[in-house]
């Protein structure tokens, strides 16, 4: 779904009124330097409107859930790296991000 919302907004803007894309963007930028690796420049701006969609998704009550049995998700490569932006997330929108929300951000590839 949120694929969609990226190719929808390709070209228009950014849609999230309550979420500075350039914000997002800088903490992108901070997890490819202190992991030493590199997006494409499309990749980040999906990966910000995956961030993005799940803040508003937080802010609405909207949260997923994942059965995290099935997967070792603090073994990760991204773990440490992913609850640091949650923090982050969490305190630059003073929202709570669940557990399952940050697992989405793994499972997605961030």
């Amino acid at each position: 779904m949120w694929k969609i919302f990226c190719e929808a907004y390709a070209y228009t803007g950014w849609p999230f009124a309550n979420t500075d894309f350039d914000t997002l963007n800088h903490f992108i930028t901070e997890i490819e330097a202190e992991n030493r690796i590199v997006y494409f420049l499309n990749s980040k701006r999906n990966l910000a409107f995956l961030i993005a969609i799940v803040i508003e998704r937080v802010r609405q009550r909207h949260t997923v859930h994942i059965e995290e049995e099935q997967y070792e998700w603090t073994e990760s490569l991204f773990h440490r790296p992913l609850i640091e932006l949650a923090k982050k997330l969490e305190h630059t929108y003073q929202i709570s991000l669940p557990k399952d929300e940050i697992f989405l951000y793994e499972f997605r590839g961030l």
